[in-house]
């Protein structure tokens, strides 16, 4: 359990990286300037509404298409379950 929790762990701090270095690209390639405050130009607003609403659609796109795949069937399921059950007890 020790091994997945690090890997989990691990996943994240890369999930939270990609994230940063996503929100500063997306920062500079959309011409927003931090020294305007609010008073940025209406393109850039638009630009960064456009980015975070595509990459938005298209992770939600990969996700399902990882899900449509993925080899798991109702008994697949049933049968893990009654395997961890019969190693460990019932949980309900």
């Amino acid at each position: 359990e020790g091994v997945f929790g690090s890997i989990l762990e691990w996943i994240k701090k890369c999930g939270y990286s990609l994230g940063f270095l996503g929100a500063f690209l997306l920062v500079r390639l959309t011409g927003f300037h931090s020294e305007l405050g609010g008073n940025q130009a209406p393109e850039a607003i638009l630009k960064m509404r456009i980015v975070l609403t595509a990459t938005t659609a298209l992770w939600a796109v990969g996700a399902i298409w990882v899900l449509r795949y993925y080899p798991i069937t109702d008994e697949i399921a049933y049968d893990t379950r009654d395997k961890l059950e019969a190693r460990r007890g019932s949980i309900t």
